[in-house]
């Protein structure tokens, strides 16, 4: 997979000065994202598997007089794909889920994205080095995943299908293994995935992801409607600097000093190398 040379991602006032101040990235749990209802999308079709291969199993084994002993061969599948509806359901019920995503873009400048993704009052478009952030991202000390989200539904069908047959093959080659052990390490894979599954409604996106599971500090910030849990994520370089090469300032009826603030933000941490530049979008918000 070729990684584009910048990708893009869009923040407010608050966004844009943590990121410049703190050099880190704010990941946010992946239940309270603008666009969290794509991730019930997923679960819906891994929780969809997990019911076809249990119905299968069912027309397999007619009804015996005697019940198959529990937990030999296929009944530990079905109890394995039993415990998968009941780890989405626990999900789809809002329980929390320790996964937490920065968005980033293919797209820089773009219309959609300013009206999604930042606020009436003014947005920010952030432009990052994707080489220099990976090597940032390498020198954090955290685990990550950073991939391109799948829209294809036949893709996405593919994959999970896939992480079952994975799951049965262990399951089917280890008959003397505790099936939990085995359970909870493709269901670590899956959780992996799934927040890479996008409903192909948000496919203008290009959006890239990077992922990575709860840190052991949680913060909190306000949110429009909750109280927003997140975590950050260090992008300093060996060098100290970080991989930003741009910032493109939205739709804003005070041009100049936005563009003033945002250039004594920059030079105050030493970042005066970053091109600031106006979105050419004829978009009004005030």
């Amino acid at each position: 997979m070729t990684i584009p040379s910048y990708l893009c991602h869009y923040t407010s006032q608050e966004g844009l000065i943590g990121i410049i101040n703190y050099k880190k990235l704010w990941m946010t749990n992946i239940l309270y994202l603008n666009d969290s209802t794509e991730f019930t999308y997923t679960l819906k079709l891994i929780k969809s598997e997990a019911v076809s291969r249990k119905i299968r199993i069912a027309d397999s084994h007619p009804k015996r007089a005697i019940p198959i002993p529990p937990l030999i061969g296929d009944e530990r599948k079905n109890a394995s794909y039993s415990m998968i509806i009941r780890t989405i359901e626990e999900v789809e019920t809002e329980r929390f889920l320790n996964l937490y995503v920065f968005s980033l873009s293919e797209k820089a400048n773009d219309l959609n994205q300013w009206r999604g993704y930042c606020p009436r009052s003014g947005g920010y478009c952030i432009v990052f080095n994707t080489s220099k952030l990976k090597s940032s991202l390498a020198h954090s000390g955290k685990e990550y995943d950073f991939k391109l989200c799948i829209y294809n539904e036949e893709e996405q069908i593919s994959i999970i299908k896939s992480l079952f047959d994975n799951l049965d093959q262990e399951i089917d080659k280890n008959p003397d293994s505790d099936y939990l052990k085995i359970l909870s390490q493709h269901l670590a894979i899956m959780s992996s995935q799934a927040p890479f599954i996008k409903h192909d409604s948000f496919q203008n996106e290009h959006e890239w992801r990077i992922v990575t599971h709860q840190d052991e500090t949680i913060m909190f910030r306000a949110g429009i409607s909750t109280i927003t849990p997140y975590c950050e994520l260090n992008i300093l370089d060996d060098n100290n600097s970080v991989p930003i090469t741009k910032i493109i300032i939205g739709p804003t009826p005070h041009k100049e000093l936005a563009r003033n603030s945002v250039k004594i933000l920059l030079e105050k941490n030493h970042l005066d190398y970053v091109d600031v530049e106006f979105s050419n979008h004829p978009y009004r918000t005030w």
